[in-house]
């Protein structure tokens, strides 16, 4: 949270995608597929070792993660990373299209058990979504897919 965290802006709350050594931003925007690594790697240390006070508050933090992760551009400024329609995960906050290395549909099976109760089906729905939209995007002789 040092240094990638942005607390301003229409990415506030999100990470930068990329940081030099020092810590300056290469730019100043988020890749939703580090997001969803940070609630995961949350949600899994609070499963680990339980939730304590402060930077060990994990579950706590990662549902606050996921909540701006799905209600911004309603309940706060800045876009979605996940389209509420399709239920897909953006590219970037302000697309309408996906990539396949994004998806990852069993984190969102712990999103549904962890998460916020309220968005629980959202993340059902978007692990259904999400592996549907792997099996057309992939090989079906490699299993491989495009970036």
């Amino acid at each position: 949270m040092r240094y990638m965290y942005m607390d301003s802006g229409p990415h506030a709350h999100y990470f930068a995608w990329s940081v030099q050594p020092d810590g300056t931003p290469n730019a100043q925007g988020p890749a939703p597929d580090g997001e969803e690594y940070f609630a995961m790697d949350l949600l899994l240390a609070s499963r680990r070792w339980g939730d304590g006070s402060g930077v060990h508050a994990y579950s706590m933090q990662a549902r606050q993660l996921l909540d701006y992760c799905l209600h911004k551009g309603n309940r706060y400024d800045g876009e979605p990373m996940w389209d509420p329609d399709n239920a897909l995960i953006k590219f970037i906050p302000e697309t309408s299209w996906s990539d396949p290395s994004y998806h990852l549909p069993h984190f969102y099976e712990v999103f549904a058990q962890d998460g916020n109760e309220k968005d629980r089906a959202f993340w059902r729905r978007a692990s259904r979504a999400s592996r549907r939209y792997l099996a057309a995007a992939c090989n079906r002789e490699t299993g491989m897919n495009p970036e």
